[in-house]
């Protein structure tokens, strides 16, 4: 009993912090609107207006609760609960944290998705960070498994940690939660079909992180220069006619590219049509609709890498590359300073970039413009879009029994309540005016949103045979077919591995 009061207070003390972190809040936003006539100061945290000046600090648009989403009136009396966040980078985004000090509209929405869910369930939501790795988070979750610990209630850990995980029996079984329904609209439905294996599922994503988001790949294009350079198509109008395709891109490129120091050296002084880097390969093998590993007609994964039309691409693009119309910076020992200097003093129509590479570019005077990867052909019905596995992050939970039904229901609330405040500040911070300047880009992203692909062939990296695609890359090869041939009877070992280890779990969740 003396323990269940001492919660309680802990519970009704934090919350007055936050009721306070609240009206502080409020006011210093109150006195900078005052203070700077209706215009908050500029931080660094990239909340500037395309034209350099200052940008209001705006509340992001709330949306009404979707028609699914139910309080399942059960309240936990002040519990904890703890999200272990993890990724690869040291600067991965964390979804639980926000800035009290300099507060920018992600911010705000952090702090109001978490509050919400602490207050209509009594919890506190605190998290631990381990990142730098892809195994940082992963190898605490299996320690807390193997010790049968209660530590971590959710987390979020690296896409290539994601298999291992799975298939060592460590997470649990989303679907095998009762009170949490991975059919809402806040769960990405294309992870969920794509990435479930023998009606099981241990990891997924959706409206619950913004990270995901800023992991897509992209295609960003000059506006200055595609205008001085002559160009009259709109290329918005050419992706809405599906015309967009390697062959257009290599058609423009060859326009551009010069040798402007005229020493007929072409380096990083010069100018490109196109700028890239080694991973991009692997957004060209997804955007043609290839994958690498594909599930069969009995439920299980299968290598699909020797796909036609993503050796196609491979090979259009690896041309492209080639032509001396596009410059890999990772190929001249270069960091990314370099390139994004390129770019923002248009000495390159297109770079292949991530969504996160926006940060970049938010004090860029240049015009630009946002494009997903181009298809194949264009008989292609749609265009396909990959995620950075290796900056990317999945959300899982731990295969224990401990406070099960709070960890389902607050992992669905958590969802929704992104769905609700994170996803719109996103939206807002994002792609309406401090990243995207133009209503056709934000478009754009959105369809690259809609039309993400998941492949466990990049983060399941069976025998490493992902891999392969960008070792010859950088050699410029073209001799994809043969070596994925030379390399198909490990990762077919490797995915027997996995299926083996798919199918014991569906046996251990009665599936």
């Amino acid at each position: 009993m003396f323990f269940a009061e001492l919660r309680q207070k802990e519970y009704e003390m934090k919350q007055l912090y936050k009721r306070l972190f609240t009206l502080l809040l409020a006011s210093m936003m109150l006195f900078g609107a005052v203070a700077c006539g209706n215009t908050a100061t500029p931080d660094n945290t990239g909340d500037e207006t395309v034209d350099g000046g200052a940008a209001e600090v705006t509340t992001a648009p709330v949306t009404e609760a979707p028609p699914e989403y139910v309080f399942g009136g059960t309240t936990y009396d002040g519990a904890d609960f703890v999200v272990l966040v993890g990724g690869t980078g040291t600067n991965t985004f964390n979804d639980f944290e926000y800035n009290a000090e300099n507060a920018t509209v992600l911010d705000e929405a952090v702090y109001t998705k978490n509050t919400a869910v602490e207050e209509e369930y009594k919890i506190v939501i605190s998290y631990v960070e381990a990142m730098g790795t892809e195994t940082s988070a992963s190898a605490k979750l299996t320690t807390q498994h193997r010790s049968g610990d209660e530590s971590y209630h959710l987390a979020t850990v690296s896409c290539y940690a994601t298999v291992p995980l799975a298939t060592n029996a460590v997470l649990y079984d989303l679907t095998s939660i009762e009170n949490l329904d991975m059919t809402h609209s806040w769960w990405d439905q294309n992870i969920n079909e794509e990435c479930s294996v023998k009606d099981v599922l241990f990891f997924t994503t959706g409206d619950i992180s913004v990270w995901d988001d800023m992991q897509q790949l992209i295609v960003m294009f000059n506006k200055d220069l595609y205008k001085t350079e002559g160009f009259t198509d709109n290329l918005y109008t050419v992706v809405d006619e599906g015309k967009w395709t390697y062959d257009k891109l290599a058609e423009l490129a060859k326009e551009v590219t010069e040798d402007v120091e005229g020493n007929d050296k072409m380096d990083m002084a010069d100018k490109y049509g196109v700028l890239l880097w080694d991973d991009t390969i692997y957004g060209v093998f997804g955007s043609a609709g290839a994958k690498i590993v594909s599930k069969n007609e009995q439920g299980d994964l299968t290598l699909t890498i020797n796909d036609e039309k993503g050796i196609d691409a491979l090979l259009k693009y690896t041309e492209i590359a080639a032509s001396g119309n596009a410059i890999n910076y990772q190929r001249f020992g270069s960091s990314g300073t370099p390139a994004i200097n390129m770019f923002s003093e248009s000495r390159a129509l297109f770079f292949f970039g991530r969504l996160q590479s926006f940060d970049n570019f938010r004090d860029m005077e240049t015009a630009y413009g946002v494009l997903p990867y181009p298809k194949l052909t264009e008989m292609q019905e749609e265009y396909h879009t990959t995620l950075s596995y290796y900056h990317a992050t999945f959300y899982c939970t731990v295969n224990l029994d401990f406070d099960i039904e709070m960890r389902g229901t607050v992992m669905d609330a958590l969802g929704y309540y992104s769905q609700k405040h994170l996803t719109s500040a996103y939206e807002t911070k994002m792609l309406e005016g401090t990243y995207v300047r133009d209503e056709e880009s934000v478009k754009t992203l959105r369809l690259c949103a809609d039309s993400r692909a998941y492949d466990f062939g990049f983060f399941g990296q069976p025998a490493n045979i992902n891999k392969e695609l960008i070792y010859l890359f950088r050699a410029l090869s073209t001799g994809f077919a043969s070596k994925f041939e030379e390399k198909r009877d490990a990762a077919e070992s490797k995915l027997a591995e996995y299926n083996e280890g798919f199918a014991a779990a569906a046996q251990e969740w009665g599936k």
